[in-house]
C-alpha cells in the first residue's frame, strides 16, 4: 500500500507508529495571483486570506494586531465573520472575495499572516502570497511554516501566542530591508514548495503508473510460471 501524502510533515502526525508501505509526498498546485512580484516593502497592511473561524486564529491575529497597532485586512467569510468585525472595528473585512477581488488585496499586503492554531499540512493562501512575493508570518502548526522559515520567506511564530504574533508584526511593520529580502527568497522559493498544476498532474500520473506496473508484476510472474510449466 503507498500511502500519498501533500506534505512529508504529515507522516509523523498521521502514522506515529508507521505505514505497511512507502510514504510519498507530492506538493499541491498552486500558481500566482499576480502576473508580476509585489514590491511588499513599500506597502502597509497585514493581510489575512481564509475561512473567518475561531480555529484559523483570527482572533487571535486580530488581538495581536490590536496589541501591536497594526491594521489587518481580513479577506473571507465564515462563522465568526460578525463576531470579529464587531469586536475590532479598528481592521479591515472584505468578506468573501472573487479572484479579482484577491488580486487587489494581495497587491497591496506587507506580509501574509497564516495563524491557525490547528494542525494544517498545506495553504494555498500562503503559498500563493509566496509566489507573488509577500512574505509569510505563520503559525507553527501551518506544517509549510517549517520551509518558510528555513528558507527565510518569512517567520514562524509559536500557535495561539498572541504576543509572540504581536511582536513578529510589530518589527515586521518596520523593517523594510527584512521584507525586502524575505520577498526576494519567496518568489524563488514559493515554487519549490508547491507545483504548477501540469507538474502536479505529471507527478500524480508517474506515482500512478509506478503502482498500476507493480499490481501487474504478480500477474506477470504468474503467467511465465503458467507458460514455463506448460
Amino acid at each position: 500500500m503507498t500511502t500519498l501524502l501533500i506534505h512529508p510533515g504529515m507522516e509523523r502526525l498521521l502514522f506515529p507508529n508507521g505505514t505497511p508501505g512507502p510514504v510519498i509526498a507530492i506538493a499541491n498546485p498552486s500558481e500566482p495571483l499576480l502576473p508580476q512580484p509585489v514590491t511588499s516593502q513599500l506597502n502597509s497592511e497585514f493581510l489575512y486570506v481564509g475561512d473567518i473561524h475561531a480555529y484559523k486564529g483570527v482572533f487571535v491575529l486580530a488581538e495581536a494586531g490590536r496589541q501591536a497597532g497594526v491594521k489587518v485586512r481580513f479577506v473571507g467569510d465564515g462563522q465568526d465573520l460578525i463576531q470579529l468585525r464587531a469586536s475590532f472595528p479598528e481592521h479591515q473585512f472584505d468578506g468573501w472575495q472573487d479572484r479579482a477581488g484577491l488580486q487587489h488585496a494581495m497587491s497591496d499586503a506587507r506580509m501574509l499572516v497564516a495563524p491557525t492554531l490547528g494542525p494544517e499540512p498545506f495553504g494555498l493562501a500562503p503559498v500563493e502570497a509566496l509566489l507573488c512575493g509577500v512574505p509569510v508570518l505563520a503559525s507553527d502548526s501551518l506544517l509549510l511554516s517549517q520551509d518558510i522559515r528555513s528558507q527565510h520567506m518569512g517567520a514562524s511564530y509559536l500557535a495561539g501566542d498572541r504576543d509572540a504574533l504581536a511582536t513578529a508584526m510589530l518589527e515586521f511593520s518596520r523593517d523594510d530591508a527584512t521584507i525586502g529580502k524575505m520577498a526576494g527568497n519567496a518568489i524563488r522559493g514559493g515554487r519549490e514548495i508547491s507545483l504548477t498544476p501540469d507538474n502536479w498532474c505529471a507527478e500524480l500520473l508517474k506515482l500512478y503508473g509506478k503502482i498500476l506496473r507493480g499490481q501487474n508484476e504478480p500477474r506477470r510472474a504468474l503467467d511465465d510460471y503458467s507458460r514455463a510449466v506448460s
